[in-house]
């Protein structure tokens, strides 16, 4: 006997065979009847949705735009086969896995990844397994390459900082505070310096620092950290009152203003106020609790440190520190919780200094953020410096349009740049032209190349406005990097390649920013060449624009970009060792010996004659690995 029988099924009640029981009802035919009408009712809605799924098939046809009612379609449980999941996550792994970036794995399984848009001067060491397809290594520095940066020195050196071991014991735990431990802030007091001392120190911070990143505003120093330490009744310098991660703070303002002073030696000084900030701040643990100074003194760390080409992987994680930090403070806007006015303005200062700053980093370190804008609703902070024109009309100062430009481009970039599944082409062209539309305050605009002639101006304002050109046209350079990449290493003429937006992007990026340091090298040189942000991005175009000229030398872009190769490569050849370090410019000789074989080469065969001068064995393509093209294959750089 089959279950359900038959008799359960023609009187409509198999659901409950062979044990069940129904309901009280009327009668059995009046049961039959209302499940003839169910079923008569699904199958004119059953037709009714396949008539309105064909429709929209019809449409989706004559429109690029996908309609996300036909998603899973006719299926109850998106779950319900493993088969679907399959599909999901492992169909087009191929195209999924030309955005993996690269792997560094040392001798003793020390690990390291970035994705495919890392900066070009990210120190890498060990063994490199370029897992993109688009990564070749005629353009591996675009991603990586060792650089000769002077070592780092180790913080906490007691021969070399002059500190007592009771501030080394402090500095060695950081960033999480000792168990137990009988220090205070009064241990902090002897290093103090003098108050004009101090003042001075900070004007130099403000005037050479805060024009790119101010997490910590200057009327908020004055008045919540210099003035309890300095204008006390005996007019002795004291720390009784004053919290230690404000104290942080305190000497992480000292040693960035340090690194622009003109004492016999001030990169021992800073290092000196690096690490007694470093000490200070684990006398409170972050762990039991954390203020918007703890925020503050992170971030100060993670901007000196920035200055530290060794020191990616510190800075890194130091990051992740910062913004589990930040999120304990002020991720919320906290307008919502009666605080006071200059609170609430702090936090929010703090949230979105630290947001632009890791979204910048991602992107620069090809890896993910730590902050989404999607868990926050954290509003922007006053505008502190409105640009009041002529007419009286006020524009949006330098911070405030950073932070917008960073929620509405710079987190776009992000969202791109990490995407799993392949990326979009036609998304990658909107956020392009997002950029480029995106309104820049006059005061902000230079007007072109004829205004580069000028530098009668306020140093940061000068400093603000090449700020905001970089940052449009190096994010433009990291977005477009791998397709740029792409159409060099599969079309003879980069132009007829469907990526050439890419290529002209690319070039023209590139010409903004020799442009840019040319004019900041020529008119303020010293604090240039001190200010290590444009220099990485010059090193990027010189690889951008050689590699057009060496892989396409009959490009019509070749003969100009060689031409600008030649003045950044005289540009970066110049500045500071400390900005530019030797292995730096030896990849970029080679790479400028390369594109002019190349380009010598090319022109050569044009007329039919020889070339001029020598060339190498195989024509200059064959020469440095680092400019060997392989497609897709792992390569190796060892040490």
């Amino acid at each position: 006997r089959g279950i359900p029988c038959q008799s359960c099924i023609r009187r409509g009640c198999d659901a409950i065979c062979p044990s069940g029981s129904l309901a009280a009802t009327k009668g059995s035919k009046a049961l039959m009847a209302h499940a003839q009408q169910l079923t008569e009712q699904v199958k004119t809605m059953s037709t009714r949705i396949n008539e309105l799924e064909a429709a929209l098939k019809k449409q989706q046809g004559m429109s690029s735009a996908p309609q996300l009612l036909l998603r899973d379609a006719g299926r109850q449980d998106p779950l319900a086969d493993s088969s679907d999941l399959e599909a999901k996550y492992e169909a087009d792994l191929e195209s999924v896995s030309v955005n993996l970036g690269s792997i560094a794995i040392g001798c003793d399984g020390n690990t390291k990844y970035h994705g495919e848009t890392v900066d070009a001067e990210v120190r890498r060491k060990g063994i490199f397994f370029a897992v993109s397809a688009i990564a070749s290594t005629v353009l591996s520095i675009l991603f990586y390459h060792q650089d000769g940066a002077i070592a780092s020195k180790e913080l906490g050196n007691p021969k070399r900082l002059g500190l007592p071991v009771e501030i080394l014991e402090l500095l060695n735990s950081f960033p999480f505070s000792p168990y137990e431990h009988p220090h205070s802030t009064a241990l902090f007091v002897p290093f103090l310096p003098s108050g004009e001392r101090a003042i001075w120190l900070a004007n130099l911070y403000y005037e050479n620092m805060s024009w790119i990143t101010d997490p910590i505003p200057r009327g908020d120093f004055e008045r919540d950290i210099l003035k309890p330490v300095y204008q006390t009744p005996d007019r002795h310098a004291s720390l009784s009152n004053m919290h230690a991660h404000r104290l942080s703070v305190f000497f992480m303002v000292l040693a960035l203003g340090s690194l622009f002073d003109d004492c016999p030696s001030p990169q021992l000084l800073s290092e000196q106020y690096h690490a007694l900030g470093r000490a200070a701040f684990v006398l409170e643990s972050i762990a039991r609790g954390a203020t918007c100074a703890s925020s503050q003194a992170l971030f100060l760390m993670i901007v000196i440190v920035f200055h530290d080409r060794s020191a990616v992987e510190h800075r890194w994680v130091l990051m992740g520190v910062c913004t589990k930090v930040s999120q304990m403070v002020s991720n919320r806007d906290s307008a919502g919780w009666n605080k006071d006015r200059a609170d609430i303005q702090r936090r929010r200062t703090m949230f979105w200094e630290l947001y632009s700053w890791d979204a910048w980093t991602s992107v620069a370190y090809g890896r993910p953020p730590a902050l989404n804008l999607g868990h926050s609703d954290c509003r922007f902070p006053d505008d502190r410096d409105p640009f009041i024109k002529e007419d009286g009309s006020s524009e949006l100062g330098f911070q405030a349009w950073k932070l917008r430009f960073s929620a509405a481009c710079t987190s776009i970039a992000v969202q791109l740049a990490f995407t799993v599944q392949p990326l979009d082409y036609t998304s990658l062209l909107a956020l392009d032209k997002r950029i480029r539309t995106f309104p820049v305050p006059s005061h902000l605009r230079r007007g072109g190349q004829d205004a580069y002639k000028t530098s009668n101006e306020d140093l940061s304002r000068v400093m603000q406005q090449c700020c905001a050109v970089s940052l449009c046209e190096t994010i433009l350079l990291y977005i477009h990097r791998s397709h740029f990449t792409q159409a060099l290493l599969e079309a003879k003429d980069p132009l007829q390649h469907k990526y050439s937006p890419s290529v002209i992007t690319a070039y023209r990026s590139s010409l903004a920013l020799i442009a840019n340091l040319k004019f900041l090298n020529a008119t303020h040189p010293k604090f240039t060449r001190r200010v290590r942000y444009f220099w990485s991005g010059l090193y990027m175009c010189c690889v951008l624009l050689g590699a057009i000229v060496a892989e396409s030398p009959g490009c019509t872009l070749s003969a100009s970009a060689l031409a600008e190769l030649d003045t950044a490569r005289t540009i970066y050849e110049d500045a500071s060792p400390l900005c530019c370090p030797p292995a730096t410019k030896r990849i970029l000789d080679k790479l400028h010996e390369r594109a002019h074989v190349a380009f010598e080469e090319y022109q050569a065969k044009q007329h039919d004659r020889e070339p001029s001068w020598p060339l190498s064995v195989d024509g200059g393509r064959g020469a440095p690995v680092e400019l060997d093209i392989a497609g897709s294959r792992t390569t190796v750089i060892d040490n």
